[in-house]
């Protein structure tokens, strides 16, 4: 059965259903055919009464019963009866043999036609590559099963498509981010080199911008890797939400002591903690945090809050900066996408940043949203499951 097409196995299991039926109907027929018969012979002879009339199995005959008052011992012959009767056997069982071929032959011409759209459905799989992904089977409007196949591989095509279109920008684009550095760093050194008595301050120059750009490259590694990382083995530890921010901030503070903002914190009495990563939730918090101080202005705030409500931590980091409109906060989690381009070159972003904390916070079960208004800045809200 293994071997056999879909269309031949419903063939033979009709086959096999309508020659059992046939043969139970064709059983009963006879036994009852071989009862009628017997019974017509029995009555039929011109005795005293029907009761005096019973069958001879040993001689094969009807006789009159001998313990009846009657003196006659008439034997009367069954042999018309019994030709008859295996007249009736044989038809029955051709009869029984053409129907079920005939079912038989009627099922597999019926399931050829009722299976015709999955032969097409899968002569239009075979011809759909990574290269046509935007190719869709023809749309039914039935509602049997052959419909609904064909609407789900259609939907599955798209989330496919939009998987791989998504998959060939982040791959342009991180080869485009990692070219950058590369390339600066490459000019730096031919500058260098080309330099016949190149000075201190060459060298000084040189090294700074080297150093910059190798940093950069190696932030925007950490977060590709970070995205494409499927591990779920890294050890999990209990981090203090509290001391984490502290610490992430003055990490961050010696490289925008120059802008003047401001940072202010609100935790609750008690310290707070979860139980993750303490590598991916320092990365997540600190991508938060830099953005804060990165899309801020000159001489703004940023507001920290820890607050424990209905057994979650609540998260909050919020700036006074440029704000993201309206129409761009459904991409800002998309990977290489920057809301402000010039802000992002000047401070090294890649557009990374955001896509690696959606990611962290989806791996740990945690919920990110953002509130924002242009010109008077951006809250980030992480709910956290306390332990």
């Amino acid at each position: 059965m293994k071997n056999m097409s879909f269309k031949m196995r419903i063939a033979v299991f009709t086959g096999i259903i309508v020659l059992m039926t046939s043969l139970s109907l064709s059983a009963l027929s006879m036994l009852n055919a071989k009862k009628q018969i017997s019974y017509t012979v029995s009555s039929s002879m011109s005795t005293p009464a029907v009761d005096d009339v019973i069958y001879d199995e040993a001689d094969n005959a009807i006789v009159l019963d001998p313990d009846k008052e009657s003196d006659a011992y008439t034997v009367i012959a069954v042999e018309t009866a019994e030709n008859a009767i295996r007249k009736f056997h044989f038809t029955s069982v051709l009869y029984t043999a053409v129907i079920a071929a005939a079912g038989m032959l009627l099922a597999y011409l019926f399931a050829g036609r009722v299976l015709k759209p999955i032969r097409k459905l899968n002569d239009t799989i075979i011809d759909i590559t990574d290269e046509n992904l935007n190719r869709r089977l023809p749309q039914t409007y039935s509602n049997d099963e052959i419909s609904g196949l064909t609407n789900s591989f259609n939907s599955m095509l798209d989330r496919l498509d939009t998987s791989f279109t998504k998959q060939k920008r982040f791959s342009s684009n991180a080869a485009h981010e990692l070219k950058t550095p590369v390339s600066i760093i490459k000019m730096s050194v031919q500058s260098l080199k080309r330099k016949k008595e190149p000075t201190r301050e060459d060298y000084t120059e040189g090294l700074d911008i080297i150093e910059r750009n190798s940093e950069r490259l190696a932030d925007i590694i950490d977060d590709l890797l970070t995205l494409t990382n499927d591990r779920n083995d890294l050890p999990t530890e209990t981090v203090s939400l509290n001391a984490l921010l502290v610490c992430i901030v003055n990490d961050l503070l010696p490289q925008y002591r120059k802008r003047d903002i401001k940072i202010e914190y609100d935790f609750d009495d008690k310290e707070c903690f979860v139980s993750c990563s303490e590598t991916l939730a320092y990365r997540l918090f600190y991508n938060l945090v830099e953005n804060a101080f990165k899309y801020n202005n000159t001489g703004g705030n940023i507001l920290i809050s820890v607050k424990e409500t209905a057994g979650k931590y609540q998260i909050s980091i919020k700036d006074s900066g440029i704000g993201i409109p309206d129409e761009q906060l459904s991409h800002i989690w998309e990977a290489f996408y920057c809301v402000d381009q010039s802000h992002s070159r000047k401070y090294g972003g890649a557009g990374l940043g955001l896509s690696v904390v959606k990611e962290i916070s989806e791996r740990f079960g945690w919920n990110v949203q953002v509130h924002s208004e242009t010109g008077k800045g951006s809250e980030f809200i992480v709910e956290v499951i306390s332990i």
